[in-house]
């Protein structure tokens, strides 16, 4: 297991040159490490460059990333064609640009071995969430997609996805999908 807290900030390009020597690394977690935007286009630069090619588990939680920085993470993740899981929660609640949920979601309906894709304290409406869910349509198959009740407004849960509920206490939604709609 991988240090975190504010102690790893900066540490990051010396464990990307260590994990090009490591090719069958499936399993990578960076939650809390205080990753800024920067990071993350280190960390894509790494993805593009093929040394991240097997890994199968990407936790990123938790760090201080805005959508630039996902952008420039998101906009690389097609190199990543292993990946089932995928956590990209945000330490502090974030309103991502149109353009980012786009991109992710295009990626998303990419990478064939996703199943699940985490993004709490992402603030998401309707629009967003069916944006998003385009990669079940898209090729018939199944992932979960995991939200934080509380960044969505009422009316989105009630009306659009009628078997989301926010239920107090309780820390995020599992939405399952199967061919675009909810089970």
């Amino acid at each position: 297991m991988l240090p975190w807290g504010e102690s790893v900030s900066g540490s990051l390009p010396k464990l990307l040159k260590y994990l090009e020597k490591l090719p069958a690394l499936v399993k990578l977690g960076l939650q809390k490490w205080c990753l800024t935007d920067q990071d993350m286009e280190l960390l894509a630069a790494s993805v593009r460059s093929g040394c991240l090619r097997e890994l199968q588990h990407l936790d990123l939680s938790g760090n201080c990333v805005g959508s630039a920085g996902w952008w420039a993470f998101v906009s690389g993740l097609g190199g990543l064609r292993k990946l089932r899981v995928l956590d990209l929660s945000c330490r502090d609640s974030m309103q991502p640009e149109s353009r980012l949920v786009n991109e992710l979601a295009r990626r998303i309906s990419e990478l064939l071995a996703l199943w699940k894709v985490v993004l709490l304290n992402w603030r998401l409406d309707g629009d967003d969430l069916r944006n998003l869910n385009k990669g079940n349509t898209a090729f018939g198959r199944e992932f979960q997609l995991l939200v934080s009740p509380d960044t969505m407004e009422d009316e989105e849960v009630d009306e659009d996805f009628p078997r989301l509920r926010k239920t107090k206490g309780e820390h995020a939604s599992d939405v399952t999908r199967r061919g675009g709609r909810l089970l």
